[in-house]
């Protein structure tokens, strides 16, 4: 019989060295480092988008109304940042013609309806905010249609020129 001695395996063979831990939290650290910062830069570009898909809807909705409104006008006059619009008459308030003023009110556009027979305002609401330019302007060619650049928004800017034409003018 071949009775060779088994060899002995003391425990500190099987554990890992100080060495090994040291390698492996540093490659810990790197990797929770470079998912942290990768979480944040998602997070940021979310932020940016959805400032900005804001920002846009905001300025669509205003270039929306304003034209519309001028459309329909009887009369409209304007200065460089605002814009006076006097309706058709309306059977809503009983035939009267009613005026819609488009003006800033710090950094916010403001819609304002007034019946013009009582000098009563209906509504006054915020359809842009973090506004930094509205400007109006005639067309020379045509006392017709104005041009109005709206520019809103911190990060991203957005910027909309657009013209509107008035029908009943």
């Amino acid at each position: 019989m071949n009775s060779a001695p088994i060899p002995f395996r003391s425990r500190r063979s099987r554990a890992f060295t100080l060495v090994e831990l040291m390698v492996s939290m540093i490659i810990f650290v790197l990797v929770a480092t470079a998912a942290t910062f990768l979480l944040g830069a998602s997070f940021n570009t979310q932020q940016f988008a959805q400032s900005g898909a804001t920002t846009d809807s905001q300025i669509q909705f205003a270039v929306q109304r304003i034209t519309e409104n001028i459309r329909a006008a009887n009369a409209v006059s304007s200065t460089a940042n605002s814009i006076t619009i006097t309706s058709p008459p309306s059977t809503l308030i009983g035939g009267n013609t009613f005026t819609i003023n488009y003006f800033l009110v710090g950094n916010t556009l403001v819609e304002s309806y007034v019946d013009n027979a009582g000098n009563s305002t209906y509504s006054s609401d915020v359809i842009v905010t973090n506004l930094t330019t509205f400007s109006v302007s005639t067309l020379a060619a045509n006392s017709k249609a104005f041009q109005i650049v709206l520019t809103a928004g911190v990060e991203p800017s957005i910027t909309r020129t657009f013209v509107a034409f008035g029908r009943n003018l």
